[in-house]
Formats: C-alpha cells, sequence, structure tokens
C-alpha cells in the first residue's frame, strides 16, 4: 500500500525533485521582497506595506509550483481503486491547501520588515485557490493562468479599482479574510467535482455499457 502511495505521489508531480524545489520556490518570495522593496529606517515605527509585483509574482509561481503535484498522469490507479475518484481528489487537494498554507506562512515570516504577514497569506492563498481553478480549466501547466493575471490587473493602476485591489491594497484586509477562503474552496470544490473517472476508463478500455 505504501509503494502504491509513493508511485502515485510520483506520478501525478510529487517527485523528490519537486519537493526539493518546494522551499527554493517559496524562498524567492523573500529574497524578491528584500531587493525589490526599499530599507526602512529600524529607528522609525515601521508603516505597514504589501509586497510590491515583482515578489508577488514569485507568490504566483509558488501557486503553479505547488499545482503541478495536482497532475493525474497516474490514471490506471485511479481506475483500479476501490475509493471513488472525488473522494482521492479531496485528499489530495486538501493536502496541497495545507502545504501551501505552511509554505505562505513561512514565507511570509522572512518577509522585510513592514510587510505583514498576514495580508501576504491571505493573498498567497487566494492565488492558490485561483490556481487550483486554472488547473481544472486548462491543466496543471496552466495553473499560473488565473493568479498572473490577478496580480497584473491588480498591479495595473486604472485597471483595478483601489478600494478592491485585495492583493495590494492592506485596507482591503478584512475584505480578503473572506474572499480568500471562498476563492480557494471553489477551486478546491472545482478540482473535486471535476470528476474525469469515465474518461480514464475509456482511455483505459475498461469502459462499461453504463459508462458510455
Amino acid at each position: 500500500m505504501r509503494g502504491l502511495l509513493a508511485t502515485r505521489a510520483r506520478i501525478s508531480g510529487a517527485s523528490t525533485g519537486w519537493w526539493l524545489l518546494l522551499p527554493l520556490v517559496w524562498l524567492t518570495v523573500p529574497l524578491l521582497a528584500l531587493v525589490a522593496l526599499p530599507p526602512v529606517d529600524p529607528t522609525l515605527e515601521t508603516q505597514a506595506r504589501p509586497l510590491e509585483q515583482l515578489s508577488s509574482m514569485a507568490l504566483v509561481l509558488g501557486v503553479s509550483h505547488l499545482c503541478w503535484a495536482l497532475g493525474d498522469s497516474a490514471s490506471w490507479i485511479a481506475a483500479i481503486s476501490p475509493r471513488s475518484a472525488r473522494h482521492d481528489r479531496a485528499l489530495r487537494g486538501l493536502a496541497l491547501i495545507g502545504l501551501g498554507l505552511v509554505a505562505c506562512l513561512a514565507a511570509s515570516l522572512l518577509l522585510p520588515d513592514g510587510v505583514t504577514p498576514a495580508h501576504t497569506t491571505l493573498v498567497g492563498m487566494m492565488l492558490l485557490g485561483l490556481g487550483v481553478g486554472s488547473s481544472v480549466v486548462v491543466g496543471r501547466l496552466g495553473s499560473a493562468i488565473a493568479p498572473a493575471a490577478a496580480v497584473g490587473t491588480a498591479s495595473l493602476g486604472g485597471a483595478a479599482i483601489w478600494p478592491w485591489n485585495a492583493i495590494f491594497n492592506l485596507d482591503s484586509s478584512p475584505d480578503l479574510r473572506v474572499l480568500a477562503p471562498v476563492v480557494l474552496v471553489g477551486g478546491l470544490a472545482a478540482f473535486v467535482w471535476s470528476d474525469e473517472r469515465g474518461a480514464r476508463r475509456s482511455r483505459l478500455g475498461l469502459a462499461t455499457s453504463t459508462d458510455r
């Protein structure tokens, strides 16, 4: 059973290389923030500030890397598994969200002075929800499309109304506490309910008359 789970993880994308890259990818967020954000005078009262565009795009990179583990290359395992495909996808989705929360919190704690870890974590989880949703629509190779579009739109002065700019406007944090979980749950629900078991069986030549 343990060997089957290990095989499942490797084929879906969570290989040894994926795990080795995970901390390196998320370290780019605080590193780019250190480079891009101007230093603050430690003798003065630190003003809260959001991530800038470059390190926000690094969040997108981290999200895309996480979503790579949502692959469904091991279709033969899903086809012969006694568990439902939705149950399997729900477990994988929840595990990914938990891992994403840990990675985002860890990266947020390494940010420069003034950058609010709570706001950054909420933005990261909202982008993760968008990434999971993108992976459902266009596959895991396109998991960065919706998060990158969100950050790009929020970066344009006239494209995003400032009071509603949840990514860069710190005053929107109360709204973000609601928006981030909603987007995250929506992305997870889309992933769980995009049950491709019938398609898998057809590809494997295992379709029954009820599947047709």
